[in-house]
C-alpha cells in the first residue's frame, strides 16, 4: 500500500483489474482525519475502536463508529473521522488501541481514465 497521510494507507489493484480500492485508516485516540471524496460510492467498514464520523461539509450530524459498523458514502462526498478510542488492556492498564476502519470504493484510477 501507499501511505497517503499520517493515518491512511491506500491499497489499489493494478490498472487492468477494474475492481475496488481500499483505504486503511488507523487513527489514535483524539486524532482526526479527512476521508477524501471519491467519484463513486464508498463503504466505511469499522474493524475496531470507537469514534465519530460526519460528512465533510456538515458538522451537525455525527454518527458513531464502533467495531462492526458499516456506513455508506455517496459519490463525491467526503467525510471527517475522529477517534475517541480507548481500551483497557488484559492487564488492567489503559490501552491505546486505535480506531481501525476501511473505506472501500471504486478503483479511482479506472474511473478517472474513462
Amino acid at each position: 500500500g501507499v501511505q497517503t497521510n499520517s493515518f491512511t494507507k491506500l491499497y489499489q489493484p493494478p490498472r487492468d483489474i477494474q475492481e475496488f480500492q481500499l483505504d486503511l485508516v488507523r487513527l489514535p485516540k483524539g486524532e482526526m482525519v479527512e476521508l477524501a471524496a471519491s467519484p463513486g460510492p464508498c463503504l466505511i467498514l469499522v474493524i475496531s475502536g470507537e469514534g465519530w464520523v460526519h460528512e465533510k461539509d456538515d458538522d451537525g450530524s455525527m454518527l458513531p463508529l464502533y467495531g462492526g459498523a458499516v456506513y455508506y458514502l455517496a459519490p463525491n462526498e467526503g467525510a471527517v473521522v475522529r477517534s475517541t478510542s480507548s481500551s483497557v488492556s488484559k492487564f488492567g492498564q489503559a490501552g491505546s488501541d486505535p480506531l481501525v476502519l476501511f473505506k472501500a470504493g471504486v478503483n479511482e484510477e479506472v474511473i478517472t481514465s474513462e
